[in-house]
């Protein structure tokens, strides 16, 4: 297993090591990371190169985005659309996908992506700072959610909406 790290400074997910973290295929075909050549560290990015994943586990990063979010709804807006929103968290070992395409380095890794184990923890805790506090509408675009995935985000099993 390769080390990972979470740089704060640049609130991305970078590897620790100049190789590549693990065999994460990206969504839009290679690898989930790319060098940056200036740190000499791997960033993740599950869609575009251009379109690093923020590093969520940072307490940091979160309060930004809730700042963010304050921001704009004292501009106006009436909601937010969330894309990717069940992305957001990702398994910390960063473990090897299975192998699916034995004539493949990269391999599909939606089912470590998508879902992750601290996806409602950072869901429920923007909605306590900032959603429930406002008059706002939110959708979130999600992948691989299965029926009870999609009701435990609902609120079916909790009792109220996220």
């Amino acid at each position: 297993m390769r080390s990972v790290c979470y740089t704060p400074v640049s609130n991305i997910i970078l590897a620790k090591s100049g190789d590549v973290p693990n065999n994460w295929a990206s969504c839009f075909s290679g690898s989930c990371w790319t060098l940056d050549e200036d740190s000499g560290e791997y960033y993740f990015h599950y869609f575009a190169e251009k379109q690093p994943d923020l590093n969520w586990e940072n307490p940091k990063v979160r309060e930004e985005i809730y700042t963010m979010m304050e921001f704009w709804i004292k501009k106006g807006v009436d909601g937010f659309r969330m894309d990717v929103i069940n992305a957001i968290s990702k398994p910390s070992d960063f473990r090897d996908a299975p192998i699916l395409d034995k004539d493949a380095f990269y391999q599909p890794a939606g089912h470590l992506v998508f879902n992750g184990p601290r996806f409602l923890e950072y869901i429920i805790e923007m909605k306590n700072r900032v959603l429930s506090k406002h008059e706002v509408f939110t959708v979130g675009e999600t992948h691989g959610v299965t029926v009870e995935h999609g009701r435990l985000y609902t609120g079916t099993l909790m009792g109220d909406g996220l």
